[in-house]
């Protein structure tokens, strides 16, 4: 039988990051984050159309005002022991991204354009202090369980 899917002749999509992996081991949960990958030598820098475009600032801000990019680690039955940077009770953030925040601070654009291209683990240490960012930076956190 002929497979006449639209996207049966295409080749697989590469995977855009390698994921993060959990191991467990006498009650400590270890998450391991891997190394960001580098982005491709004419992706887009997120300040250039802003600085170049008031209107498109204007609709960028309507667009993608409400949007939160988050990635949280909720672990049952509690947390112990943690060395992650960011913990709140029994949730450990490592990645939140408020959009509205910086939307609203061009310098925010700037400082993301601004953030080192070739080196993904010191962009990360970079924007650790941009307000509306939360970011892991470690590459290794360990959870101990109640």
């Amino acid at each position: 039988m002929k497979n006449i899917s639209p996207m049966a002749d295409q080749a697989p999509a590469k995977d855009l990051q390698k994921p993060v992996t959990f191991g467990y081991t006498d009650g400590t949960l270890t998450v391991t984050i891997p190394e960001p990958e580098k982005p491709a030598a004419d992706a887009p820098k997120p300040a250039d159309a802003l600085e170049e475009n008031p209107q498109m600032e204007a609709m960028m801000k309507q667009m993608l005002g409400d949007m939160t990019l988050s990635v949280k680690l909720v672990v049952e039955p509690g947390i112990s022991e943690t060395d992650a940077t960011y913990r709140e009770t029994n949730t450990i953030t490592l990645v939140d991204i408020e959009m509205l925040k910086l939307l609203e601070k061009p310098e925010a654009f700037k400082k993301l354009n601004s953030a080192p291209k070739d080196n993904p683990a010191a962009a990360m240490e970079f924007l650790k202090g941009l307000d509306g960012v939360k970011m892991e930076t470690k590459k290794v956190i360990t959870v101990k369980l109640k």
